[in-house]
């Protein structure tokens, strides 16, 4: 097998997998349509939007979130707060409120990356990460045995996506 530095040139050394199938007749998975029209236009709306917005956008998410976390029921609130003192149990009360409040702005956080990684071009992305060792997953893919694959993971699973 070739191999090289250029991540993106060790991608075009190899076809994608084949998309899995449904059934006999071929139909791929509902899962794995295109988006329809309308969405794929909102889509693009929102993530040009956030393309503009740069990273002024992580001010409106946090505002979106913290929006949303005020919206919810008390019963809500304080189960996510106790959900935190699961996982760190010496915290007090106060701070798992504040983790709780802060679960919701970084989610509507990762939420506009996702729509800002829609506008993005994978050429623009993969300039920002460096993927190293594909040559093994093609190995073990043409091995026809399985494996099974370890991997940190550090960001978004969506940029992960959108480079692969």
């Amino acid at each position: 097998m070739t191999t090289t530095e250029d991540p993106a040139e060790l991608v075009r050394l190899r076809p994608p997998p084949p998309l899995p199938v449904d059934g006999a007749a071929g139909v791929m998975p509902s899962a794995l349509e295109t988006p329809n029209g309308p969405l794929r236009a909102a889509l693009w709306l929102a993530s040009r939007s956030l393309l503009v917005l740069g990273r002024s956008r992580y001010a409106f998410a946090d505002a979106l979130g913290l929006a949303i976390y005020a919206r919810q029921s008390h019963a809500r609130k304080q189960r996510c707060a106790d959900n935190h003192r699961r996982l760190h149990p010496v915290i007090t009360q106060e701070e798992a409120v504040r983790r709780a409040r802060g679960s919701y702005r970084e989610f509507m956080r990762m939420s506009f990356d996702f729509m800002w990684e829609y506008a993005q071009t994978p050429e623009r992305i993969r300039r920002h990460y460096t993927v190293r060792g594909l040559e093994h997953v093609w190995d073990t893919m043409d091995s026809g045995t399985g494996g099974v694959f370890v991997l940190s993971h550090y960001g978004s699973w969506d940029v992960a996506a959108a480079i692969a």
